[in-house]
């Protein structure tokens, strides 16, 4: 090819991962360690977050993948135990499908690994599929070299041929030489696309921290991992990223600013971004952001590419979906329309109304006069709970936001592949509905902000809701509760500014959707500040 002609072809290509920030696509990587520090342990702790398409600490698998598990170092009756420990047993069965197991393969049997693969690909074109191999050396029993000699490190060659051509990945248990370095030839460390090496943080053998350093990698920063290892579980936990702070080591963290991107690309897999867009969307100056997207991709948490014809950079996570991206710039989507500012009662639609007048489709609910409120805002979970909509037992066929309590232990969620669901309560009154299923959102249902002011949805735009204020909600603002349901303190607060306008048709509205029962939310709120009672005194020519 020309250099035109190649850059045309390579030149905007961005790395896919099976597990972001660890293990890239189509690449080989090997983890050593000596004898007895967990590193079968580790990789299938790994093994099971991709066949669940889970999350180790802030690093996730962008979808479900396939694991072809080949042990023949440590026997089958601890690799067994080690499953079933790990809790392998505990998945779904669609799950399990996922996962194979091969106790007896030769590093030269390469037909057999492009047979599996097949079969893979067969029930799935697009897999995401990874060959877990333990170990090196007890797979090369039959080599007619030594480690030491550089025809050992051929059959990892062989793999890479593998790993390009049938769109798979290997991951590759290995030894450490007695001074710390992956054992035999360098052209073993040479071969492969990224080396692992885990070790302990002391000689004490009671001690679970281990350090698990990138000593080798062409996709990303390199670095060194604090982990620590639970014997009940036989799972590993990321405590952090070791730093060289003023010649002291310490464990870096991602910050909450860092999370909620990282979490809003997750929300929008697939669809690029410019910082510009990002900006807007998620409110943060463009500078600051471009270093935070900068920082995030050389971690391999988000994939940056050039955008086609451009200078900009497009930024994202997941398979790249162009047909989801447009080019408008989001100002654009602003109107001017000076309709924005006026009170249209008409306007405002219920949750669970059948659906909202034509003239409402694009125009604003009512836009209450502001007051002081003395409402005041609890710290939102980093975790949302999950709620889900029932029909009340009245004529009106308003629904009622039936509240359910996860206990979902941080730890858990960080560190296992799927939370720890509690059942949902039935029939639990809306007290406190801060989550919302995004899902389940449609055109006239209105969320209140962290203020209590409504947010009327008008249209769908690149994935997020455009609100009669020309706000766009993003799935990101609802998973951190920037937006919630109404409470009793939101519908506490349009009464008094009801009760302070004198406007009829406001209270027709906010009757239709908040009262109707001794149980609605309009009488839980003039139940807890009797003086509210006001509102119902208020007539049509007033």
């Amino acid at each position: 090819m020309s250099l035109k002609d190649y850059l045309e072809k390579y030149g905007n290509a961005s790395e896919h991962w099976l597990l972001r920030g660890w293990i890239p696509k189509q690449t080989i990587t090997l983890l050593h360690a000596k004898g007895g520090k967990g590193k079968t342990r580790l990789v299938g702790h790994i093994c099971r977050v991709i066949i669940n398409g889970g999350q180790w600490g802030d690093y996730y698998a962008d979808k479900p993948g396939y694991v072809l598990f080949i042990e023949t170092d440590q026997g089958d009756r601890v690799t067994a135990e080690q499953l079933k420990e790990q809790g392998y047993l505990d998945d779904s069965p669609e799950v399990q499908e996922r996962f194979s197991i091969l106790s007896d393969w030769k590093i030269e049997q390469f037909g057999i690994l492009r047979q599996k693969i097949a079969e893979i690909k067969e029930k799935d074109p697009k897999a995401n599929i990874l060959i877990m191999i333990d170990s090196l050396s007890s797979t090369s029993t039959q080599s007619l070299y030594s480690e030491n000699d550089q025809e050992y490190a051929r059959p990892l060659m062989r793999l890479r041929d593998i790993a390009e051509k049938n769109d798979a990945t290997f991951l590759v248990i290995h030894h450490s030489s007695s001074q710390g370095t992956a054992r035999g030839s360098t052209a073993i460390y040479n071969s492969v696309d990224q080396v692992w090496k885990l070790e302990s943080v002391d000689d004490d053998p009671r001690d679970c921290r281990r350090i698990l350093t990138i000593e080798k990698t062409r996709s990303r920063e390199p670095g060194r991992y604090q982990l620590e290892y639970d014997p009940n579980t036989w799972g590993w936990h990321i405590k952090g990223m070791l730093l060289d702070v003023d010649g002291e080591e310490q464990i870096e963290n991602y910050s909450q600013r860092e999370r909620s991107i990282i979490g809003f690309f997750r929300s929008h897999a697939g669809t690029p971004f410019e910082v510009q867009e990002l900006a807007e969307i998620l409110g943060y100056a463009s500078d600051p952001l471009r270093r935070d997207l900068g920082f995030l991709s050389r971690r391999g948490l988000i994939s940056k590419q050039q955008k086609p014809g451009s200078r900009a950079n497009w930024y994202f996570v997941g398979e790249l979906k162009l047909s989801d991206r447009t080019d408008r710039p989001i100002a654009e989507e602003k109107s001017e329309n000076p309709k924005t500012k006026i009170f249209q009662n008409s306007a405002i639609a219920s949750i669970g109304s059948p659906k909202l007048p034509p003239e409402a489709s694009e125009e604003p609910i009512a836009n209450l006069r502001s007051l002081r409120s003395d409402r005041s805002v609890n710290d939102f979970p980093e975790t949302p709970t999950q709620q889900g909509l029932q029909p009340k037992n009245d004529k009106k066929e308003a629904l009622q936001i039936i509240h359910a309590d996860l206990g979902v232990c941080n730890e858990s969620l960080q560190n296992t592949p799927q939370p720890i669901v509690k059942p949902v309560k039935e029939q639990e009154p809306i007290i406190d509905a801060r989550s919302v299923d995004f899902d389940k959102l449609k055109a006239g249902d209105v969320l209140f902000d962290q203020k209590g002011n409504p947010y009327q949805l008008t249209k769908m735009v690149r994935g997020m809701w455009q609100s009669h204020r020309r706000k766009l909600i993003s799935r990101n603002d609802v998973r951190i509760g920037d937006y919630h349901l109404a409470m009793v303190e939101d519908i506490a607060k349009l009464v008094r500014q009801i009760i302070n306008s004198k406007d009829f048709k406001q209270f027709q509205w906010l009757c239709k959707i908040y009262g109707g029962s001794p149980e609605s939310l309009m009488a839980e709120a003039v139940d807890k500040y009797p003086e509210l009672i006001e509102v119902y005194n208020i007539e049509e020519d007033s």
